[in-house]
């Protein structure tokens, strides 16, 4: 398969996400690090990208193609689904530095994409079966229906997801 960047999604409020409160919502931590994705190139290899491009060990970005190789789990997940890309964050410095000190330098997952079916696969598709590979899938928060922005806020204070010492405030969405 050919590398494939992640969908970006605009901030609360914009024009461009009305509607994406409606139904049932999934959240989850948001972690602060580097965009990352892992799938199957087109001869069956392990491929890394960022947000943006394919990286390689020669061209990679803050270490994770190299960190890529031993991501034994997502590897035997990909094996039994190469027509998915896996989708997290690589824990590095970047505006939030209060991490604990284990949590740095690993791959969190957030989000499955089906190329055959083109679409992303709700977090009960995937979740234990990562987890049960030895990979690290972010948690869910919570599961609603049409939430508020309220209901959003409330789950923001709470949020204590790998965070050392500080809680997360509601900043610009």
């Amino acid at each position: 398969m050919q590398y494939r960047k992640y969908t970006h999604i605009e901030r609360l409020g914009r024009d461009e996400v009305d509607g994406i409160l409606n139904g049932t919502v999934y959240i989850s931590p948001k972690i602060d690090g580097t965009n990352s994705v892992l799938y199957l190139d087109d001869q069956g290899n392990l491929a890394a990208g960022s947000r943006k491009r394919v990286l390689t060990l020669i061209d990679d970005n803050a270490g994770f193609a190299a960190h890529a190789q031993h991501e034994d789990g997502v590897k035997a997940y990909l094996a039994r689904h190469p027509h998915y890309y896996v989708y997290g964050e690589w824990l590095i410095k970047n505006q939030i530095n209060w991490y604990q000190a284990d949590a740095w330098r690993k791959f969190y997952i957030f989000d499955v994409y089906d190329d055959n079916q083109q679409r992303y696969l709700k977090p009960e598709e995937y979740e234990q079966e990562l987890r049960d590979l030895g990979a690290t899938v972010i948690p869910q928060m919570a599961v609603l229906t049409n939430p508020t922005m309220e209901q959003l806020e409330e789950l923001f204070k709470t949020n204590k997801y790998l965070i050392d010492e500080h809680v997360g405030q509601i900043g610009d969405w």
